[in-house]
């Protein structure tokens, strides 16, 4: 069974890095044997949900986290 990678950053930021991340490891012959990657923006169609709570359910769901960490940050929360 495939391990999940979660690839996230600020939205703003890594937005290239993030994709081509995503794109190494799923075409890659034997990265792609044993990973798959989740990346939010991408692979996430708008819904009618809450995005942190859509966020916290696949990150759930994942093995690994790679959290790219740049100059930008979202936003703080209480």
């Amino acid at each position: 069974m495939k391990k999940r990678i979660f690839l996230s950053s600020v939205q703003k930021e890594f937005v290239e890095e993030r994709a081509f991340l995503k794109n190494y490891i799923e075409r890659n012959p034997i990265l792609s044997r044993f990973f798959s990657v989740f990346v939010f923006e991408q692979d996430v169609p708008a819904a009618d949900k809450k995005t942190n709570e859509v966020y916290l359910a696949e990150l759930s769901q994942s093995n690994l986290y790679i959290g790219l960490i740049g100059n930008d940050y979202g936003f703080e929360d209480g």
